[in-house]
């Protein structure tokens, strides 16, 4: 139902006798709840009716020719009897619609306009209406559709975004963004000011589009601050760039607690709001310990390997040099420019002609065609470390570029040497079970075989209180699924729900079929016995539990936060994951490939479930994470032993609902010196 609609069904009730006594909330839940969750009439999702009441929000907002307050006051007098564990309510069509209408508006109290204007009532959706009228100064053109607020005609705006970040220029934009950042030296890295669970939905406010900035800024990487005023138009640049990103998406977060009830009605689409809300408001950075440990490592890996040729093996040694040449100068907050004639100008100079397209870029082709926020397709500079600007050469700040070095090694890898790129996941497991034994925490592998299942465990810690079980996973986002297509979305995350079905599996294995025979690939064997309780300090008997980690290659922002992924395993297990495939908006080749994709995803939750209902485990998912390689990496060097791991794994479950790791961890490293507690991350 459309809000011209229901303001025909509204406007055509008329009320037969005014209510002089105010009903009760019991009695009025019989006349409007009740009534509405009837299951022998025909069914609707109660979403419906909040997207209803949020249309009429963005109508009263921006139209001002008429008032609209008596009829999101029938909303929400209605929907103040449902909470979010309700999934459907009788379908408009149904005529006790009409009978709640029409008792709404006999209330002594109707048509109550304060609700209509109080700030906490949809602050977000305000916020965005507010924005997108704001934005009419370009000519940008409102309406609404479906409920929603649909923006078209955005050129005028995109003109002055980019005219506004030309003039400023790339190297001066991003000094200036960064500027306002507070930066973390412990895991290097810029914390972002992510609003966490408030006590108001009032207290929200919009959020810099901190990633749209940042693509927009590598545009013009080839200009130089051209204005005098870089600084008003710097903050006028935030302030259009915020609108815009805000009437656009309505991905910004508002509330952790409505993602999750969200998880249950809506998951399909929270999804995808959670991919744009990391891409567009989050700076990709990586820390510059973990992204040269991981680079050494790999480039080690590789020259260790007999298949690998000559030339392959020149190019990752050549590339390790130039990276510790480059990194040895790069700063934290500002781009460099390296004179071609410099120590490090030469060595650029001389990189052998095979080389140079794995490292180096020229500047103006870096985003030329990005200019919306989701323009994923158009973003190429994370392949090249080294940007060649006239004859200097541009290095972003550390923590933004840093990662280009592995992009371009992998590349290199993968295009002199694919059957060896396509190992990269087994280095990735090599590499972090090196560096849990370096910080005393013994790792264990390998394959097993129980009942009719053959399994392989890539990681297994055992400490006092649990075990680790943790799966490693190569693939991150394509650009496509950056850009937020659903499909390509779901499809990607088949690899973080197979490994933890691969978890629970073994899981299953162990606590059924222990001792569970674990086989690595040199032919040794670890027998894995489960043990249900341990004895803590005080003597008393506790149950050990088994936490189940996916590790991937690169972060997956919000959807890795730890309740998050909880209310996500929890809300798919035992159901399927079902779509169509236009093929007006899809080659028939992402056609068949989504259809295998969702078929493997249907089959591997139909395994989950299988296994969790055999387990009969109060709450399994609540012991599921997800983490990127950097993540994990940084808590093993909080722990010295399986023990410490399994603490800053597990049990530190708390969540301030910033839904960003890095500020979650940067919290928990300051409650640990404000209380006196020596970090390890800190002395190493």
């Amino acid at each position: 139902m459309t809000t011209d609609e229901f303001i025909v069904l509204c406007d055509g009730i008329v009320c037969k006798s005014d209510l002089h006594i105010k009903p009760t909330y019991e009695e009025e839940n019989v006349r409007i709840h009740d009534r509405l969750v009837d299951t022998s009439l025909e069914q609707m999702p109660y979403r419906d009716v909040l997207k209803l009441k949020t249309g009429f929000i963005y109508l009263s907002e921006i139209d001002d020719s008429r008032d609209y307050s008596s009829y999101f006051y029938i909303l929400e007098r209605i929907t103040e009897h449902f909470n979010a564990s309700v999934k459907d309510v009788a379908s408009w069509s149904n005529i006790v619609w009409h009978d709640v209408i029409q008792f709404v508006k006999s209330l002594p109290e109707y048509p109550h306009t304060n609700a209509f204007v109080q700030e906490e009532f949809l602050k977000p959706e305000r916020e965005r209406a507010r924005a997108a009228k704001r934005l009419q100064r370009f000519g940008v053109t409102l309406s609404i559709k479906d409920n929603d607020l649909e923006i078209t005609n955005t050129e005028g705006a995109i003109d002055y975004i980019n005219t506004l970040a030309g003039s400023i220029g790339g190297c001066e934009g991003l000094k200036m963004l960064l500027k306002e950042l507070p930066f973390e030296t412990s895991f290097g890295r810029y914390l972002l000011p992510h609003q966490g669970n408030l006590p108001m939905m009032s207290m929200v406010e919009p959020e810099v589009p901190y990633g749209y900035l940042f693509n927009l800024f590598l545009k013009y990487l080839s200009n130089d601050c051209s204005c005098i005023e870089a600084n008003k138009n710097f903050e006028e640049l935030k302030s259009v760039t915020t609108d815009l990103c805000l009437a656009l998406y309505n991905a910004q977060k508002a509330n952790i607690w409505n993602d999750i009830a969200r998880m249950s009605t809506d998951i399909v689409s929270l999804m995808h709001e959670l991919v744009i809300r990391y891409d567009i408001y989050t700076l990709p950075q990586t820390g510059t310990s973990f992204t040269t440990d991981w680079c050494r490592f790999l480039t080690k890996w590789v020259k260790r390997n007999p298949q690998c040729t000559l030339i392959l093996k020149s190019f990752v040694e050549y590339h390790h040099s130039l990276m510790s040449a480059c990194l040895s100068i790069a700063n934290n907050d500002k781009c460099i420019i390296i004179s071609s004639t410099s120590k490090e100008g030469k060595l650029i100079r001389n990189i052998p002609p095979i080389f140079q397209p794995y490292i180096i870029k020229d500047v103006a082709s870096l985003n030329e065609d990005f200019d919306l926020p989701n323009d994923f397709l158009k973003v190429n500079y994370m392949m090249h470390p080294i940007y060649r600007k006239g004859d200097t050469y541009v290095l972003l700040p550390t923590p933004l570029g840093v990662w280009c070095w592995f992009e371009s090694l992998k590349r290199g890898i993968m295009k002199m040497e694919g059957n060896i790129g396509k190992e990269i996941g087994l280095a990735m497991e090599d590499f972090i079970r090196n560096k849990m034994q370096s910080h005393g925490i013994t790792a264990h592998t390998g394959n097993y075989s129980f009942e009719d299942i053959e399994g392989e465990c890539d990681i297994l810690i055992q400490a006092k209180k649990g075990d680790l079980l943790i799966e490693s996973k190569k693939k991150s986002f394509s650009r496509n699924a950056l850009e937020g297509d659903d499909h390509f979305i779901w499809s990607e995350l088949y690899d973080f729900l197979y490994s933890q079905m691969q978890c629970v599996r073994t899981e299953y294995g162990v606590r059924k079929h222990s001792p569970l025979e674990l086989t690595n690939k040199e032919g040794n064997m670890y027998s894995y016995r489960w043990q249900p309780q341990y004895t803590n300090n005080d003597g008393v008997l506790h149950d050990r539990c088994i936490s189940k980690v996916t590790m991937t290659l690169k972060e997956y922002g919000p959807m890795q936060d730890n309740i998050l992924v909880t209310q996500l395993i929890e809300n798919i297990i035992g159901k399927h994951i079902d779509s169509t495939f236009p093929t007006t908006h899809y080659s028939q080749c992402d056609v068949d490939e989504f259809k295998k994709y969702f078929s493997k995803i249907n089959k591997t939750l139909d395994m989950m479930t299988d296994f969790y209902t055999k387990l009969c485990i109060k709450n399994p998912a609540f012991h599921c994470r997800f983490y990127s390689m950097e993540q994990l990496y940084h808590l093993i060097r909080r722990s010295n032993n399986a023990d410490d791991l399994y603490r800053e794994i597990a049990e530190v479950y708390v969540s301030t609902g910033t839904q960003n790791f890095w500020n979650e961890l940067a919290l928990r490293l300051q409650m640990r010196i404000a209380k006196g507690i020596n970090d390890i991350n800190n002395t190493q």
